[in-house]
């Protein structure tokens, strides 16, 4: 019986993915990632964004791109454009969720949690 619980719970975490991402939009607790048809991917958070400036391809369930992060909300001053900060998007992508860390390069030990699913939309706060 136990067994069988076991696999009834390996069987809902879908198949691994390999190749590029969905395409659209995914979506979670204070993010969301968006992936262009080229599958370059856009991170969107409460009070911070990045880019991938590169195709978001997962390697047998497993990604790992690099993100130009930068924190803050709008507007933005031209005359003084916030800086980003090189993270490190790690994650293991099954079926249409992908769960991982946003890991700071420049920070080391600064973790952040990140659990999107396909066509799910975003749950984002106001940037205050």
């Amino acid at each position: 019986m136990r067994r069988l619980g076991l696999l009834v719970l390996l069987a809902g975490c879908g198949e691994k993915v390999d190749g590029l991402l969905a395409e659209g939009s995914w979506g979670g607790e204070g993010y969301e990632l968006i992936v262009s048809d080229t599958g370059e991917g856009r991170i969107q958070a409460d009070c911070a964004h990045g880019n991938s400036g590169g195709p978001m391809e997962a390697n047998d369930g497993e990604l790992t791109v690099p993100i130009s992060w930068v924190v803050g909300g709008g507007p933005i001053d031209p005359d003084n454009p916030p800086t980003s900060t090189p993270v490190m998007l790690e994650a293991e992508v099954r079926g249409d969720t992908l769960d991982g860390v946003l890991r700071f390069q420049e920070h080391e030990g600064i973790v952040q949690s990140i659990v999107v699913t396909h066509g799910e939309p975003p749950v984002l706060n106001p940037c205050q």
